[in-house]
């Protein structure tokens, strides 16, 4: 049985043979020239919280939770219902 395992130096030898092409970058292409902003006028703070509701990020108003509640008296009043109109599901929950 022979291993072929690799060793570290095998691994960092085969690395140095490796050559990059020199490239040379235009001196137009390599210099951008970034417009001068003035942010001393806007409240960082607020444009962060626009931004962030206009992705959907952060706190989200809470749904009020009154429709839940009558909608669950609405079904525990029909499931109710539909137990004492079945008379065969009365005498089950009756034994």
């Amino acid at each position: 049985m022979t291993e072929h395992a690799m060793k570290h130096d095998d691994l960092v030898g085969g690395r140095s043979g490796i050559h990059l092409p020199d490239i040379t970058i235009p001196s137009a292409i390599s210099k951008v020239d970034w417009p001068q902003l003035d942010l001393s006028s806007i409240d960082v703070g607020k444009a962060v919280r626009g931004a962030a509701a206009a992705a959907h990020i952060g706190r989200r108003r809470h749904r009020p939770r009154w429709p839940l509640a009558i909608g669950g008296l609405i079904v525990a009043a029909l499931a109710s219902w539909a137990l004492l109109k079945n008379d065969g599901l009365r005498t089950r929950l009756a034994d």
